[in-house]
């Protein structure tokens, strides 16, 4: 490894990060459109993960979770190598 930070592994994480938000927004917020009966305000995002469309909503929590380890590692490569360090990764992957 260099000394510089690699900003292009930087930026592959950030877009990835990026998309795994955006699928988290879109397929939950479609899934409440498409959820008639469930009241969008009152139910809590838990409830969309069982009935039709679960399995979306599902797979949506998991982009979110890979998009915070990416997150993760973004920072990481953002960093000079001395400053580098396993605890940002960890708790992103953590938090995933």
């Amino acid at each position: 490894m260099s000394d510089s930070p690699s900003p292009p592994l930087a930026r592959i994480c950030t877009l990835l990060s990026c998309c795994g938000v955006a699928a988290f927004v879109l397929i939950c917020g479609a899934a409440q459109f498409v959820r008639g009966d469930l009241d969008w305000v009152a139910a809590p995002l838990s409830y969309y993960l069982l009935g039709p469309f679960g399995t979306a909503v599902i797979a949506a929590y998991f982009a979110l979770s890979v998009g915070l380890v990416a997150l993760g590692f973004g920072f990481r490569f953002a960093l000079a190598a001395p400053a580098r360090s396993a605890a940002p990764v960890l708790l992103f992957a953590v938090a995933g």
